[in-house]
């Protein structure tokens, strides 16, 4: 890499991404205040982050020869900002971690040669198993041949919709004619059938442009080509679509939700002030689909349309970890690794029955995951289906979507710039002051120039 090159790397990161993980202590391993012979390596981890602290204790006591320094992190932007600084002048944490929606660079990082091909670990590592993990996940991390990153875990849109009132209202949500413009014509009829109903339609209202391009189904970017074909017609069918969902849906801003603890079952029952629950035609949530939360037995779970009407979720890395190029101990950082990828670690939610956050990469962690969510949705107090369904007859139907993610999944590392660009230009679509035609070609003129950066 040039130093011109290297300067607008080091500039992009500054200003668009944000790695957790830390920025104190001495880079190559330091010994620094620890056991004298220890291999030293550096995380940066949150105070909160007790699950985190508890494996870091037990993994330095189970290897004698490697400590894992955990820092704190308390000034987030400052944090940040010495990271960057550090790792691109060679320093910086020997183990890296990557939260979702803070990696704006990630294909630009990953032809940087910051961070360090893992591959070259897992094929003189005969107990790691590329097999025990979902390898859609697993593979998102991989650039150009090169696993510069490991997901630990992942997530998908869904959103709610109380038991029956989609069909209610003529939905059909499936078929090959549950695609995104039939959403959001349906969307535009019902909020015209019921302007004086006090019904409402809050499928995406707070979602944007970005999340319509993921739920498509279609990819518009090519990353190796450096390339953008964002002004073809299906893109322009996207803004469309956009606009006409976002002018169907109601004000989010207006809404208060309330999330009540039951001190009996220890969930959360969600309230909507000053909306009936029964005049909610959706709600956008952003989640596994396995929390056991009453919602879960009043409401069903729906996946969003595509374009075409094929069936395809889009899943998106959680946290994610990669190697610091320039650390000595590679191998032993690796072995960290492992610690966090394991079907124990992971399935801690599961122990502590709490709900998960995200979708284990384990594949045994996420079974467990998935089935003992299944077998408890009503929590440690039973809680019967509020519309009289059988709890039979959810369990199938958690079965069944189980069935659908397992099958249709792909996943995804996308430059999160990228979804800025795209965000920031469809504003004055919304607000029509320009056309789809000039709002697609103002995004395709900006990310072509950041794809040739």
């Amino acid at each position: 890499m040039n130093i011109r090159s290297c300067i607008k790397l080091i500039a992009i990161f500054i200003l668009t991404t944000a790695f957790i993980s830390c920025t104190s202590g001495k880079m190559e391993g330091s010994n620094e205040n620890v056991g004298k012979g220890k291999v030293v390596l550096k995380i940066g981890v949150f105070d909160f982050e007790t699950r985190l602290k508890d494996l870091i204790s037990e993994f330095n006591t189970n290897h004698r020869a490697i400590s894992i320094v955990p820092e704190e992190i308390k000034d987030y932007d400052t944090y940040k900002n010495k990271l960057i600084t550090r790792l691109a002048v060679g320093e910086g944490p020997d183990i890296i971690r990557v939260e979702p929606g803070m990696l704006s660079a990630v294909h630009k990082i990953a032809g940087s040669g910051l961070l360090y091909d893992i591959n070259k670990l897992i094929e003189k590592d005969k107990d790691f198993k590329l097999s025990d993990y979902n390898k859609k996940v697993l593979d998102s991390g991989v650039f150009d041949g090169k696993r510069i990153f490991i997901p630990l875990g992942y997530n998908f849109r869904i959103f709610y919709a109380k038991r029956g009132v989609l069909e209610e209202n003529g939905f059909i949500t499936d078929g090959m004619n549950w695609t995104l413009k039939y959403l959001s014509q349906k969307a535009t009829q019902f909020a015209e059938d019921n302007k004086k109903t006090g019904k409402k339609f809050m499928g995406v209202c707070n979602s944007q442009f970005s999340d319509i391009v993921k739920f498509s189904g279609m990819e518009f970017v090519d990353f190796e080509k450096r390339k953008a074909c964002l002004c073809s017609k299906e893109f322009l069918d996207l803004l469309s679509i956009y606009k006409e969902l976002y002018l169907a849906t109601c004000n989010c801003n207006d809404i208060t939700f309330n999330a009540t603890p039951d001190i009996n079952s220890n969930l959360i029952d969600w309230t909507i002030d000053g909306i009936d629950e029964s005049t909610v035609l959706a709600l956008d949530n952003s989640g596994a689909p396995w929390q056991k939360s009453k919602r879960n037995l009043s409401m069903n779970v729906y996946l969003f349309p595509t374009y075409s009407g094929k069936k395809s979720i889009m899943l998106e890395p959680m946290t994610v970890v990669g190697i610091n190029a320039r650390t000595k101990y590679k191998k032993e950082a690796f072995e960290f690794i492992k610690a966090l990828l394991s079907e124990d670690y992971q399935s801690l939610d599961v122990k502590d029955g709490n709900e998960i956050i995200c979708m284990p990469v384990n594949i045994k962690a996420y079974m467990k995951s998935v089935n003992f969510n299944i077998e408890n949705l009503g929590g440690s107090a039973k809680i019967e289906p509020m519309d009289g369904s059988s709890e039979e007859k959810i369990l199938k139907a958690r079965e069944a979507q189980l069935e659908r993610i397992e099958n249709i999944g792909r996943c995804e590392m996308v430059d999160d710039t990228i979804y800025s660009i795209m965000n920031e230009e469809a504003k004055p679509f919304l607000e029509g002051k320009q056309t789809a035609a000039q709002t697609a070609q103002m995004m395709q003129d900006k990310v072509t120039i950041y794809l040739n950066e």
